[in-house]
């Protein structure tokens, strides 16, 4: 089915936004091959400059993809199909395209970019690849509780699922993406050049634009033992990541690429104003669920965190363990249910799943179970459910603070992790608060009932957005916390 070219405003806005970022990374070469000698510059440059404009384009999708392409999902970060057959009109994006979580490879769907047929100095439109991760036309949840079957991170589409392309220097072995899910490449696009050996570029009906066909062999070279047309036909749970190669032009190889890693597109989202809009509704959203626990308006005690060591991906699993300060919000609270006498055992979602998130919505739905994993939650010693029921108050030394200013318990969203930071799926590294948040909340986290947390601190820092819960159990506006 041909996709309509999107709200052609908001997609200028979001190339100008990323124009900047390209022309630094273009500057320091990131994966662009270099054709060496001063009568090739030309050509060299002219390639270079429909690569650039390719990922920025690429980006621009990702960056705008919830308001400009799928609303109803209302999630960034998903980029379009390859356009691989005859069967839409030239430039446009197939959809679906391969199997869900499976990587794909074609044109670029120049057409569904709203962007002009790009091509290289050799007149050859654009390749690309993409990884079936990060496909639009892969499952997104809206399953809050279970958020089962999204990829193979754990259920969750946020800026720790893994990309999937590798890309190899020359000699097939040196590695120009790194080996982690975060800097592997989720996005590659291919200037072929012109054509080599025996392959055939005779055009097929439905190539208006572009001409030629849609054989990737045709159009991307070998080298050192690794195809370029090639891509793995299995979903990643089967160990499929794509591999595929670059290098300087030789007589039997001349393609030239550019790579989009989880890193960069992730990085690019998490400065949207879009993004940070509804990151920080998720956190208040949440934290107003937690304020709500008290059964009775005069308790103001509050439930126990779920510790970093629970299932990320079943909400279900997520529940609170007794004196446990901090750790992820709590799903469900049987712990603090005996001390309090409360009978709703789920914390969080709406009345219909026996939550009591009165502003829970589906966007929330949506948010929630896929950037869960994220969230941790911060509980003062005074307002701890032990004890007697009754109203709390901060005393000396018995409560957290955020930005110094004490408070009954904090909710934290953990941004995107920075070097030294690694959150692989299923390994120990996502039960490991310092693959989380930054300091100074990083050494705060290990201090029981008191911690002094912050939405700022030296850099590298982006625990930024963090909900207080005060003593009256309300959630302020505060500039951490719009």
């Amino acid at each position: 089915m041909a996709s309509q070219p999107v709200q052609r405003g908001a997609l200028m806005l979001a190339l100008l936004v990323m124009a900047g970022l390209l022309a630094v990374l273009f500057t320091a070469g990131l994966l662009t091959s270099r054709v060496t000698g001063t009568d090739t510059a030309s050509r060299d440059r002219t390639t270079r400059e429909a690569l650039v404009q390719a990922k920025a384009a690429l980006l621009a999708y990702a960056v705008t993809y919830a308001e400009n392409h799928d609303p109803s999902k209302d999630l960034p970060g998903f980029l379009p199909c390859p356009d691989t057959s005859a069967d839409t009109r030239d430039g446009a994006a197939d959809s679906p395209c391969r199997g869900r979580n499976v990587n794909a490879l074609g044109r670029l769907p120049w057409y569904t970019l709203d962007i002009p047929a790009l091509r290289d100095a050799s007149g050859e439109c654009l390749w690309y690849a993409v990884a079936g991760r990060y496909k639009a036309s892969a499952l997104k949840t809206n399953d809050f509780i279970a958020a089962t079957d999204q990829t193979t991170q754990h259920g969750l589409f946020n800026w720790d699922t893994p990309g999937q392309l590798d890309v190899f220097g020359p000699d097939g072995t040196s590695r120009l993406t790194a080996d982690n899910g975060y800097d592997r490449a989720v996005a590659i696009v291919f200037a072929p050049g012109g054509a080599l050996g025996s392959q055939n570029r005779a055009r097929v009906n439905g190539t208006s634009d572009c001409g030629g066909n849609y054989t990737a062999s045709n159009y991307l070279d070998t080298r050192a033992g690794i195809d370029n047309a090639l891509i793995a036909a299995t979903a990643p749970d089967a160990g499929a990541n794509s591999s595929f190669v670059q290098g300087p032009a030789v007589p039997e190889f001349n393609d030239q690429l550019i790579v989009i890693t989880a890193r960069e597109l992730w990085s690019a989202i998490w400065r949207s104003r879009f993004f940070q809009a509804r990151a920080a509704d998720l956190t208040r959203k949440v934290a107003e669920c937690v304020a709500r626990y008290p059964s009775d308006p005069a308790d103001e005690r509050l439930p126990w965190a779920t510790p970093i060591t629970a299932d990320i991906v079943n909400s279900d699993s997520q529940q609170e363990a007794d004196n446990s300060f901090l750790g992820r919000v709590p799903f469900k609270t049987p712990v603090s249910n005996g001390v309090t006498g409360n009978a709703t055992l789920r914390l969080l979602g709406t009345s219909i799943v026996g939550g009591r998130c009165a502003t829970w919505t589906a966007q929330t739905n949506i948010w929630y179970a896929n950037f869960k994993d994220q969230l941790f939650y911060a509980l003062s010693d005074a307002f701890r459910p032990a004890g007697g029921a009754g109203g709390r108050s901060c005393g000396a030394n018995d409560c957290i603070t955020v930005n110094g200013v004490p408070l009954a318990a904090g909710v934290m969203l953990a941004g995107p992790p920075f070097a030294g930071q690694s959150r692989r799926p299923g390994t120990a590294e996502v039960q490991d608060v310092a693959n989380y948040l930054e300091e100074p909340n990083r050494t705060q986290a290990s201090i029981v009932g008191n911690g002094a947390f912050a939405s700022f601190g030296p850099a590298p820092f982006n625990d930024s957005i963090v909900c207080g819960i005060d003593a009256s159990l309300t959630v302020p506006v505060t500039a951490a916390c719009p």
